[in-house]
């Protein structure tokens, strides 16, 4: 298994210590050092998954091993289960298809309960970015993930809370009605409704010169314009019920916060008891005083719920904001390895002129073929949108078509180019493709003599966990009784050391022609 925090750790310590280009050059390495050591600090977990098979995990920051897991257990796998409650798992895979139906989708969140090493389960809010291709292909998507397991309990905590306190103003036996500054009522209980013969929906809206006498109105309306906090007020005054009829009472008033904003709460004490109380004995004072506590109470908790999103949302973008910068300083990173490569393939040719031995000009353009087989990899990282893997099949068809140019093929000579679409990471994707150079060029040096016409194949296709690439030509063939990993051809060498990096199972058919069958695992 390739570890891709490794790599990237590679990757910038190489840069570190290659000779700078100025300030600019400089600046740039300590930010790219700086921005993965962010990542990596974070205590959000960074996540990248690729869009293929199942949606395996490319990219795992330190950060996971808060959970108990290592980068090293969760790269490469596809199996969710592992990491994913499985009552969350639907909801988790499904944003995934939901990222890929929706064609202009940019990012979605989702939230999971995260599976630590020892079992246990901790909610997290994950906000997902879908990446594509200038086709608009899904690539891979990038999450960063929050542990809010804290604030679901602080949820679940607040909406108990708002149950006692409905259920404690629902069926408390005393009418309580809740206005806004305007003198509009915002609620009322069902006691208050039975008392004065409205409905609920009936009260809600309805102005406070409708329900209370004139002079009680302006008493309330009055305590309103000042709206201290937690001042209060008793005033005697009536209510008008819906049939008309007027109803001495004793109003509690009480300036509250509620969702925010300012509200007059007003527990009446009738002169008259409702029907439905008649049974019930008095409310006594101390509940209304419990329900002050617990609705400030609930403010109090909503605020700090609200305090706690809005910091969550601002380290989310943060975030983002630092992996955007790496990602731009890693294509950085691929243009110029590119670029020195070219540079390395630019020298060689130029001593080249200087060279009259046939057997070491050869020697020299096919050190130039491997280098810009090499330099074509990283330039095809960078011009993608997955800084990670390479497409393999845009990359061979690219490299062959070049080889072919570049060692001057005879007319009769053609090539055959069959690729699936196949990705590989950086280190998997160099070897393959020295190896398809090598064999290419062995195809086109040896296969065809005196100007003999024929075709050379080139095929790749994924088979389950294995890739398959094959370079076969029908030319006179390999010589009778050679093992080409015995021979002192350097290239041939090559194919079986690049073999071997690859840890891959080799093949030779020498019944028609040459035919070399490479399988090997995408470990990635």
């Amino acid at each position: 298994m390739i570890d891709d925090n490794k790599a990237r750790e590679q990757l910038i310590t190489e840069l570190a210590q290659s000779p700078r280009q100025g300030s600019g050059a400089c600046d740039a390495d300590l930010h790219s050092e700086d921005a993965l050591k962010a990542v990596q600090r974070s205590p959000a977990i960074t996540i990248v998954w690729r869009a293929y098979d199942g949606w395996p995990i490319a990219f795992v920051s330190e950060s996971v091993r808060r959970y108990g897991h290592t980068p090293q257990d969760l790269i490469g796998t596809a199996h969710h289960e592992r990491y994913v409650a499985a009552e969350d798992l639907s909801t988790f895979v499904s944003a995934f298809a939901d990222g890929v139906s929706a064609p202009h989708s940019r990012s979605l969140t989702r939230e999971y309960r995260l599976l630590t090493r020892s079992g246990e389960k901790r909610w997290v809010r994950e906000r997902l970015w879908v990446e594509r291709d200038e086709g608009g292909v899904v690539t891979r998507f990038v999450g960063l993930l929050l542990d809010i397991d804290d604030l679901r309990q602080l949820e679940a905590r607040v909406s108990e809370q708002s149950q006692r306190l409905s259920a404690l103003f629902e069926h408390t036996s005393q009418p309580i009605l809740l206005h806004d500054l305007a003198g509009r009522c915002i609620d009322a209980n069902r006691a208050a409704c039975d008392y004065l013969g409205y409905a609920r929906d009936e009260l809600e809206q309805m102005p406070l010169d409708t329900l209370l006498s004139p002079e009680a109105a302006v008493r309330v309306q009055r305590l309103a314009r000042d709206a201290t906090p937690s001042r209060e007020a008793v005033m005697a005054g009536a209510f008008v019920a819906r049939d008309g009829s007027r109803l001495p009472v004793v109003v509690e008033c009480r300036v509250i916060e509620t969702n925010g904003h300012r509200a007059i709460l007003m527990r009446v004490q009738n002169e008259r008891p409702c029907a439905p109380a008649l049974a019930e004995p008095p409310a006594r004072g101390e509940d209304l005083d419990a329900l002050h506590r617990r609705i400030e109470e609930l403010e109090g908790a909503n605020r700090d719920l609200q305090q706690e999103r809005d910091a969550l949302a601002a380290t989310v973008e943060g975030h983002l904001q630092r992996l955007q910068k790496s990602e731009v300083l890693l294509r950085d990173v691929h243009h110029r390895v590119k670029n020195n490569l070219q540079v390395i393939a630019s020298l060689l040719g130029l001593q080249a002129e200087y060279i009259d031995d046939p057997k070491a000009l050869e020697a020299f353009a096919e050190s130039q073929s491997r280098v810009r087989a090499m330099a074509l990899a990283h330039e095809r990282i960078y011009q993608s949108s997955d800084l990670a893997r390479v497409d393999l099949a845009a990359y061979v068809r690219d490299l062959a078509e070049r080889l072919l140019v570049a060692l001057g093929v005879d007319a009769g000579v053609a090539l055959e180019v069959d690729v699936e679409p196949v990705t590989l990471p950086m280190d998997s994707a160099i070897p393959c493709g020295l190896l398809i150079s090598e064999l290419i060029s062995n195809s086109i040096k040896h296969a065809f003599p005196e100007g003999r016409a024929g075709t050379i194949s080139v095929g790749l296709r994924r088979d389950d966990d294995q890739i398959i690439l094959t370079v076969a030509d029908d030319g006179i063939g390999l010589p009778a009784g050679l093992d080409y990993r015995q021979t002192e051809s350097l290239g041939l060498q090559l194919v079986t050391i690049l073999a071997q990096q690859l840890d891959a199972a080799v093949d030779v058919d020498t019944s028609s022609g040459t035919r070399f069958r490479i399988a090997f695992h995408d470990h990635a």
